[in-house]
């Protein structure tokens, strides 16, 4: 996708390493893309990167195993009948084969290299996506009644307000908390504030709601604090022994914003 001045890239979140090997990328949270400037430069390493993605996968290691085995085959034939001293039209053919094949052998192996590059990305997340499940199950199975006890005294903070309640129980207490959580305070403030643009950051949003004295300085504080652990969170910045405790500050952090908010 593209805009008049942007190249625009959706990819699977456990691939966004990619995405980040291209210079000048920028995640936009609004439009869910990867956003890069428009010039040469910046197409070709998008094509460079993606282009197998855009047009068709490689051909599998098999198949660029046995073109490079008969490739291997062709030339010692070569070397057998020059050593021979004897030319023959054999020779010469095989020489013609072996020409017209070159560039798809040099395509091959730099498509093998690809493949390879990709499956270890590929077998890394996987691994680490199970050593992140294992060790939150090792955290949080023992007591199940912990996340809902923390919601209950948040709830308290706001004087049961009937709005949170149904917020807070609709989202998890966990690693994607503080995202979820951003996105609901986001969407309230935009009809509060009566903001048109869809594509205002809650850093532009409190911003303005700064500049025009819409909110109170404690609510600003409070919206910037939850904004500044989503942002640790959704960047990958915090190891799990950290996460379970600032998905709980985010939590406190909403409740106390919440009434200065009108997200009934």
């Amino acid at each position: 996708m593209q805009t008049k001045n942007e190249y625009l890239l959706t990819i699977p979140s456990n691939q966004k390493d990619r995405a980040k090997s291209i210079d000048s990328h920028k995640w936009d949270m609004s439009r869910k893309v990867w956003v890069y400037p428009k010039n040469k430069d910046i197409y070709a390493a998008l094509m460079h990167e993606f282009e197998n993605d855009l047009f068709g996968k490689a051909k599998s290691k098999q198949e660029s195993s046995d073109v490079l085995k008969e490739f291997e085959k062709l030339s010692k034939k070569i070397e057998n009948l020059a050593g021979a001293g004897n030319p023959s039209e054999d020779a010469s053919d095989l020489h013609a084969t072996i020409g017209s094949r070159d560039a798809e052998i040099k395509s091959l192996k730099a498509e093998l290299k690809i493949l390879g590059e990709i499956n270890t990305d590929y077998e890394s997340t996987i691994v680490k996506l199970k050593n992140e499940v294992d060790l939150y199950k090792k955290h949080n199975g023992s007591n199940p009644t912990v996340s809902e006890e923390i919601k209950s005294l948040a709830k308290f903070c706001t004087g049961n307000n009937k709005s949170f309640g149904v917020v807070i129980d609709k989202i998890k207490l966990d690693d994607y908390f503080p995202i979820n959580i951003q996105e609901v305070i986001v969407h309230c403030l935009r009809e509060e504030l009566k903001i048109a643009d869809p594509g205002m950051t809650l850093h532009e949003i409190l911003k303005y709601a700064k500049e025009e004295g819409l909110l109170p300085d404690e609510a600003i504080d409070l919206a910037h604090s939850i904004r500044k652990q989503r942002n640790l969170f959704a960047h990958g910045q915090l190891n799990q022994n950290q996460k379970t405790i600032r998905s709980i500050s985010v939590l406190i952090d909403s409740s106390l914003l919440w009434s200065y908010l009108n997200c009934d």
